[in-house]
């Protein structure tokens, strides 16, 4: 599944909502052990863990059209804690990333 399809209808502004939702959402998943990291230096990487130990490394293009399509209303740790509980696990694979 691309990142497009993923965020195919989240990918304005979200309603206040669903900011609210998903920033509850991300708070359970951290309050269960869930992380996020985001390169603060620019460059596409986002490494996410799960509360279940399921962990999501992107890389390159893939992480950087995911970040660019993050709504401008939410913060994005929070966006992708969110959107995370959709991904299947080896979604983002390494070597599917290179390629």
């Amino acid at each position: 599944m691309k990142i497009k399809e993923i965020l195919e209808s989240e990918v304005n502004d979200l309603p206040e909502q669903v900011v609210w939702k998903y920033e509850d959402m991300a708070k359970q998943m951290r309050n269960a052990g869930a992380t996020v990291q985001i390169n603060p230096d620019g460059a596409g990487m986002i490494h996410l863990l799960r509360p279940d130990g399921t962990e999501f490394h992107l890389e390159g293009m893939e992480a950087d059209d995911l970040l660019a399509n993050i709504p401008a209303n939410i913060n994005p740790d929070d966006f992708l804690l969110a959107i995370s509980r959709r991904w299947k696990e080896g979604q983002f694979d390494n070597d599917r990333i290179a390629a």
